[in-house]
């Protein structure tokens, strides 16, 4: 059921103003903690944090002032699914 929750949900990258981001993956079957990562286009792990739901929402705010200009991705899961979606940092 994990694995099709997560296959199933819904990821957003929502940008905000100064490389603020706000990420969200709505799964409602889904009541334990899943391990965000946000990775580069060359693959290198910048991040990785637990996220826990709150009515079936994971959100996580994501601050890449920092990041050079370039392709992202995150990553939220478990250790066998994920779900991927790539952003922009510009």
């Amino acid at each position: 059921i994990v694995e099709q929750s997560i296959i199933g949900g819904d990821l957003q990258v929502i940008y905000l103003p100064g490389d603020q981001y706000n990420i969200q993956f709505k799964a409602n079957t889904i009541n334990e903690r899943l391990i965000l990562t946000i990775h580069d286009a060359q693959g290198r792990k910048l991040v990785q944090n637990w996220v826990v739901p709150s009515n079936g929402l994971f959100q996580y705010e994501l601050d890449m002032s920092y990041a050079a200009p370039g392709v992202y991705l995150v990553r939220i899961g478990n250790d066998q699914y994920g779900k991927v979606k790539q952003f922009i940092v510009k």
